[in-house]
């Protein structure tokens, strides 16, 4: 950044310079032809008209001096990153409750961030990806604290089933722009309360035919990784075919406790001291925690009750607290199979949740499940778009087929005002994510346009303070298409 200096001032003086001590000294039977009062004034202008100058001085100086800070610019490796204004006539337009406003998305392949009303560019692929070759962005995520964006680079494997997924975790120094590569492959990642990332990482052994993989030999490790030290915090390492056998949902609650499956038998591990929970045969697969660590959730083999909504299981809810006390059951209704892959339970407060391929929230307390949105949109979709709850766990956003809803965790409930009508259904619009305990962000598509919708989709912002949403970013989203 360039320093700027204030001109000195010192030559800034009066043409006639007026000792007013002198004129107090005079006999009390002379006066003086000059009036007191009139030089005093003459000397107040003068020091006003310094000021003046002094003040236009300084605010050009650190106008100069902001202007500088807007054009950081840094390379890292196989990344470019550098800072530029989209929209200007944006930045005019934004309210006081929207400064402040920070998150990532995608445009065109590209990372880019919206801040206080200006776009600008974070992060460009290296290459284009072909049909043989995936070397896309995707999943920008901002921390809780504003301070790192995390973000999948795709190196250039080939598509598999279901398109490109896998790619290198990357973050982003928000302040210095710095890039650091984590050194993990992995499809999809969440930031924590604490500012920490969760993520599964797999080391794939081939199988011996060359086809496909060896479960058996192939090693799953789910871990939370700090990015101010750089360093694994809490790690749960195990064979693939034991993952995929019995672990669905994210089995670390930060340091203090975690789920594991051995020998066909699940376990909650506490302290260091592994207490039973059950056999393979009583559970299908572990799920998640609640939000507060309390509950985790398993999916029974217990057979549930027929249901006119969609085909239902019961779950079972664990007391981390007490886990030889009774397990509460949960019904869960779901969807056909197919679709989106999960991104993981989201929860209404720690009450209840959507799972994947479901449409309905499902409550610890073992009443009824509630429909949410349930138009459009066949198949199973994952878990995005229905509720999602503030950090602080006082408010949660939920999207029924005609209208979104606040709820507090007191209890009021009101309906959120649309400044421009959003269409809803099962799977748009999504990703509803909250950028601090006032304000949250809904993208109207995961994806961006493609042959099937080639429109541009929409990010909108919902505000407290004014009860509205409201559309704040064209073409934005989250994964570029491969249409």
């Amino acid at each position: 950044m360039e320093n700027h200096v204030i001109e000195n001032l010192d030559n800034i003086t009066p043409t006639t310079p007026v000792n007013i001590s002198q004129i107090n000294e005079l006999p009390k039977n002379k006066k003086p032809k000059i009036n007191v009062w009139i030089l005093a004034t003459v000397a107040l202008s003068i020091i006003v008209v310094v000021g003046v100058i002094f003040g236009i001085k300084f605010y050009s100086s650190n106008q100069i001096a902001g202007s500088s800070d807007q054009k950081l610019s840094t390379k890292g490796n196989d990344t470019k990153t550098s800072e530029e204004n989209i929209d200007n006539t944006q930045q005019a337009s934004i309210s006081d409750s929207e400064l402040g406003t920070t998150f990532p998305f995608i445009r065109n392949g590209k990372v880019m961030l919206y801040e206080n009303g200006k776009e600008s560019l974070l992060v460009t692929p290296s290459q284009k990806s072909t049909a043989n070759a995936c070397h896309n962005i995707i999943y920008p995520f901002i921390s809780p604290d504003s301070k790192y964006v995390g973000y999948i680079q795709q190196v250039g494997d080939e598509p598999g089933y279901g398109g490109c997924l896998d790619g290198e975790l990357k973050l982003i120094n928000l302040k210095s722009r710095k890039i650091t590569e984590t050194g993990y492959k992995t499809s999809y990642y969440s930031w924590n309360a604490k500012n920490q990332i969760e993520l599964e990482t797999i080391s794939y052994s081939p199988a011996p035919d060359s086809r496909g993989i060896n479960p058996s030999e192939s090693v799953s490790k789910f871990l939370i990784y700090d990015p101010v030290s750089q360093k694994e915090v809490a790690i749960e390492q195990m064979k693939y075919s034991d993952r995929d056998d019995g672990i669905r949902g994210f089995p670390l609650y930060g340091t203090e406790k975690k789920i594991m499956f051995k020998d066909r038998k699940f376990y909650l591990v506490k302290n260091n001291v592994d207490l039973y929970l059950f056999d393979k045969e009583e559970v299908s697969d572990f799920r998640g925690f609640s939000p507060n660590g309390k509950f985790a959730l398993f999916i029974s083999n217990k057979q549930a009750p027929e249901s006119n909504d969609g085909f239902g299981s019961i779950w079972y809810a664990v007391d981390t607290e007490n886990p030889k006390s009774t397990k509460a059951e949960v019904l869960v209704v779901s969807g056909a199979a197919g679709g989106d892959f999960s991104t993981g339970l989201k929860w209404l407060f720690n009450k209840g949740f959507i799972s994947y391929c479901s449409q309905s929230l499902s409550f610890i307390s073992g009443e009824k499940p509630l429909e949410l949105t349930n138009d459009r949109g066949g198949g199973c979709h994952n878990e995005e778009g229905f509720v999602s709850t503030s950090p602080d766990g006082s408010l949660a956003l939920l999207k029924f087929k005609d209208h979104f809803e606040l709820r507090s965790n007191t209890g009021n409930t009101t309906n959120v005002a649309e400044t421009v009508q959003i269409d809803k259904g099962r799977g748009s619009p999504k990703n509803m994510i909250w950028l601090n305990n006032q304000q949250l962000i809904i993208f109207q598509s995961t994806y961006g346009g493609d042959s099937n919708n080639p429109e541009p989709p929409t990010i909108y912002l919902f505000e407290k303070s004014t009860n509205k949403i409201k559309p704040l970013i064209q073409n934005g989203y989250l994964i570029e298409s491969s249409n």
